[in-house]
């Protein structure tokens, strides 16, 4: 796309992009390419045929619900493993959950640099989140645990499709 520079040093991000067209872009997308949210970075973009829509972007939302849910259970098993030692409970929360959080990162999350292929990276999502709902099961917290564990069985497919 071709972009004017009305004047030398104006940053990237005040110049207005044109489409072919001529038309102007919305300026949400000018901010979705400054900020690389939309898939740019790598040039690895998200196909057509791998958009979310309708059904599959309401399990997207469970399926990041239920990871963010992971994450929170395994800081609340952490906190009550330490049988009220606060400083343990602090420490162990915080473990659990910068643990979890990396391997999420390096091996499943859809943009990272090391991501594994299937089945690899079903092996790491269930053993995440079955630490995650075992852990809930050990504490004696049953409803979460379910919650958590159906959460993340019916929003499994979306982690399949590359998302």
């Amino acid at each position: 796309m071709a972009s004017e520079r009305p004047e030398p040093g104006v940053p990237d991000f005040c110049v207005i992009r044109r489409t072919p067209r001529g038309t102007r872009r919305p300026w949400h997308r000018q901010l979705l390419d400054l900020l690389d949210l939309n898939g740019l970075r790598d040039n690895r973009r998200v196909h057509a045929d791998q958009e979310l829509r309708g059904g599959w972007l309401a399990l997207a939302a469970v399926r990041f619900a239920a990871e963010l849910g992971m994450l929170a259970a395994l800081a609340y098993v952490g906190w009550r493993l330490a049988a009220g030692n606060q400083a343990l409970g602090i420490t162990l929360a915080v473990v659990l959950v910068a643990l979890a959080a990396t391997a999420w990162g390096r091996w499943v999350a859809p943009r990272a640099e090391g991501r594994l292929e299937d089945p690899a990276r079903l092996v790491v999502e269930l053993a995440l989140f079955g630490a995650a709902v075992l852990g809930l099961v050990v504490v004696g917290a049953w409803l979460p645990a379910g919650v958590l564990g159906i959460a993340y069985a019916a929003s499994a497919p979306v982690g399949r499709r590359g998302h």
